[in-house]
């Protein structure tokens, strides 16, 4: 193993070979870095020809090739992924693989989900990976934020109970008027939409609604902004990895200037709605009884506002801190609802049965709709049992992470029983979307069968036709009849366990409605070439991904009428 002392001495003549240069700088980086790194490489080499064995696929021992490996990651993760699971997690054999997003990951078989989730945080902690992912303790103009605490403390119960129970009929108005800017409100005639970017702007106004409430959600500013925030971040976050992570701190607020400039946009509008706010709400509250102030309204920057006045925090800095909480959460909620919805609309327009799922899930709603006389609620949404497995079956088949979840290891831990060592700073994780494509978890798993989770959990598998892939499998019969809020072992859309996505009640009432609305008020079509639809190459093989990172289809577009009965 070549001594970290040798790559220190390159370093510097790199830096003293010829005229300064950035060039220069970015070599010199790379070489310290693989350095750093080949310390860590060299200590599991070790353990590995010990008592302790990790497998690994797509590695080396050699720092220099190891980064490229995690370049090359970029593009090769899924396929990478699926043969660490054909070779070794399918075992229950533990593995490494490499990876750009959040670097060497080791991989660990299915059977040890339950292990991940019942360790405390200080022996796994989801927090780093969390923001690692996307970066923004250093990309935010204002960081006087607590971005060490989970993105889950940042959640009020309260606030996510009352959100959920409370009547949809306000949100569901918000997405009618965003479709109408989008699909069109009154034109008969097929209109060619980009699905991404016309249902993007909606999800902005639903998201913005929840957050801070009407009208204030209704400008246009918020969706701007917010939009270019969610293009900036992804490349942004990029490029600061191929620099050191000790680096993030000089290389965030270089690489992130244009994002900080767009928060800083998206503060100055809030941050005046935020101090008027709070005044009104303070001066209530002084000498007042908790039962005799005035009704919040039911979003969360009331509600955020509400927990500083009652903690007696209030200050200067109270502005700024609850802007940068309502920005980071309004970037968590949007990019991957809007993937998954235009993801469901392209796989049901685009489905061989296309007519009898769009009939079905139109017939349905209006029946739920009936029942509910024309107002959507909780009960009424969780009455969508067809809708809700069609969206499950699109987060199963495209879910935003091939690997979930993902976790820090706060220090080192030996398994015994499965004769692996795992080093301080380790990111393990699960194979989700190989387990998603197993063929002997889920039947016919790269079709897209939106009955899949809707169909009776009592079915039994041996008595189950074949015909649009019904389940012959006890795994698959264990997921059927279940919520799109449900958490299982073999689908993770949302995580699994306590730390599964917070939003996920939020997400849950956007998608339903928008889709809800969509059904209700148009038609639907894919553009063909050839009788072949143009989106269906968009969502085969890996094109679409980066890493384990699933992007959003940018180029896909359908055709879109307002419906005649409308």
């Amino acid at each position: 193993m070549v001594s970290p002392y040798y790559f220190t001495a390159a370093a510097i003549w790199a830096l003293n070979g010829g005229p300064f240069s950035w060039l220069q700088l970015v070599f010199a980086a790379g070489i310290i870095y693989a350095a750093c790194t080949s310390v860590s490489i060299e200590d599991l080499q070790q353990e590995s020809n010990q008592k302790y064995k990790l497998h690994s696929v797509g590695t080396t021992t050699w720092p220099i090739l190891d980064q490229l490996a995690r370049f090359r990651s970029l593009v090769t993760f899924r396929s990478t992924l699926a043969e660490a699971y054909d070779k070794y997690l399918r075992q229950g054999l533990a593995c490494k693989v490499p990876d750009f997003v959040f670097g060497p990951l080791v991989v660990l078989p299915a059977s040890k989900l339950k292990w991940i989730l019942s360790q405390p945080s200080d022996l796994l902690h989801p927090t780093e990976a969390q923001h690692d992912l996307v970066k923004m303790k250093y990309l935010l103009w204002f960081t006087h934020v607590p971005f060490e605490q989970p993105m889950h403390g940042l959640f009020p119960r309260k606030w996510m109970s009352r959100l959920f129970e409370a009547s949809k009929d306000v949100l569901y108005e918000e997405i009618g008027m965003g479709f109408e800017k989008s699909w069109g409100g009154t034109e008969k005639s097929w209109k060619e939409v980009n699905l991404y970017r016309s249902t993007l702007p909606v999800v902005a106004q639903s998201a913005w609604e929840a957050l801070v409430g009407s009208p204030l959600c209704r400008d246009t500013r918020l969706w701007h902004y917010g939009q270019q925030m969610v293009n900036l971040n992804f490349p942004t976050a990029q490029l600061m990895r191929c620099f050191p992570s000790f680096m993030d701190p000089l290389t965030g607020p270089i690489f992130g200037l244009p994002l900080r400039y767009v928060s800083y946009r998206l503060s100055s509008i809030l941050i005046p709605h935020i101090q008027e706010r709070t005044a009104r709400l303070s001066k209530a509250a002084t000498g007042a009884r908790p039962q005799s102030r005035p009704k919040l309204p039911n979003d969360y920057m009331s509600w955020l506002i509400q927990q500083e006045i009652d903690r007696g925090t209030v200050g200067k800095h109270t502005p700024h801190r609850i802007s940068c909480l309502l920005i980071n959460l309004y970037f968590a909620a949007s990019q991957s609802t809007t993937n998954t919805v235009s993801d469901t609309i392209r796989c049901l327009i685009d489905a061989q049965d296309s007519p009898e799922y769009l009939t079905q899930l139109r017939e349905e709603i209006e029946q739920v709709s009936l029942e509910e006389q024309g107002h959507w609620t909780k009960a009424g949404l969780s009455k969508l049992t067809f809708l809700g497995s069609a969206i499950r079956e699109t987060m199963r088949l495209y879910p935003a992470l091939s690997t979930a979840p993902v976790r820090t290891l706060c220090r080192d831990v030996t398994l015994e029983e499965d004769n692996l060592r795992l080093r301080k700073g380790t990111k393990v994780s699960i194979a989700a979307y190989s387990l998603h494509t197993d063929a002997e978890v889920f039947s016919d798993p790269y079709e897209f069968d939106p009955y899949r989770f809707a169909r009776p959990r009592h079915q039994d598998p041996s008595e189950a036709s074949t015909d649009r892939g019904i389940v012959k499998f006890e795994d698959e019969v264990k997921e059927s009849n279940v919520s799109l809020l449900t958490l299982t072992d073999t689908w993770m859309g949302w995580g699994a366990g306590k730390s599964a996505c917070p939003g996920r009640y939020l997400a849950h009432d956007i998608m339903k409605l928008m889709l809800v609305h969509v059904l209700q008020n148009y038609d639907m079509r894919p553009i063909t070439r050839n009788g072949v639809s143009t989106g269906k190459d968009q969502h085969q093989g890996t094109s679409h991904c980066f890493g384990p990172l699933l992007l959003p289809v940018l180029s896909s577009k359908i055709q879109v009428r307002r419906r005649s009965d409308c």
